[in-house]
C-alpha cells in the first residue's frame, strides 16, 4: 500500500474487502447478459435487492465497537456476494447457463499459488533492489507469469487459444501440453 497510495493504514482494509470484489468481475457481465435478453428489470431488482441489504448491514455491523470500519467492509462485501449470486441465479433461470465449477476450481488454484509466490518473491526481491517499487514490479511480472502458465498447465486455457496469440502464439504453444 505504501509503494502505490502512499497510506500503509489501508492495507488491512483492502485486504479484507478486495478478495469480494473480485464478484464484480463477475456480476458485470451475468447483468449485461440480462439486459441484452430483454430482462433490465430483473437486472435492477437484484441490484436494489443487494443495494438495500448492504445498507441494512452498514448500521449494525459499523456501530459494533469490535468491528468498526470492518464492519462497513463486511456490509459492503456482503452486498457484492449477494448481488453476484443473484444475478447468477436469474441468467442461469432464464437461459439455462451454469458455471463451469473444474475451471473455477483450477483458476482459484492458480490464483491462491500465484499470491502465494508473489508473496514469497516479494522480500527476496526487495532484498536484491533497493527500491520497493522494482521489486514489486519484478514480483507482480514473475506472478502473472505463473498464473498464466497454470491456467494453460491445468487446461484452464487451452493450447490453441494460445496459437491464436499474434506474433509468438505458435511458438508459446510448443512449451505447454496439448
Amino acid at each position: 500500500m505504501t509503494v502505490i497510495y502512499h497510506a500503509p493504514t489501508a492495507a488491512p482494509l483492502l485486504k479484507l474487502i478486495s478478495p469480494f470484489f473480485l464478484l464484480n468481475y463477475l456480476q458485470s457481465p451475468l447483468q449485461s447478459v440480462l439486459i441484452g435478453i430483454g430482462q433490465a428489470k430483473t437486472a435492477m431488482i437484484n441490484n436494489i435487492i443487494a443495494k438495500c441489504t448492504t445498507v441494512a448491514l452498514i448500521y449494525p455491523l459499523a456501530s459494533n465497537p469490535k468491528l468498526g470500519i470492518n464492519g462497513v467492509i463486511l456490509a459492503i462485501s456482503m452486498g457484492v456476494i449477494l448481488g453476484t449470486i443473484l444475478q447468477y441465479f436469474s441468467v442461469m433461470k432464464l437461459i439455462g447457463f451454469a458455471l463451469d465449477i473444474r475451471n473455477i476450481i483450477m483458476i482459484l488454484v492458480a490464483g491462491i499459488t500465484m499470491g502465494y509466490i508473489g508473496r514469497m518473491l516479494l522480500t527476496p526481491l526487495n532484498n536484491l533492489t533497493s527500491k520497493l517499487g522494482i521489486a514489486m514490479l519484478l514480483g507482480i511480472s514473475l506472478s502473472v507469469v505463473v498464473y498464466v502458465g497454470l491456467l494453460v498447465l491445468l487446461r484452464v486455457i487451452p493450447q490453441n487459444n494460445i496459437e491464436r496469440i499474434p506474433l509468438i502464439g505458435r511458438m508459446l504453444a510448443l512449451l505447454f501440453p496439448k
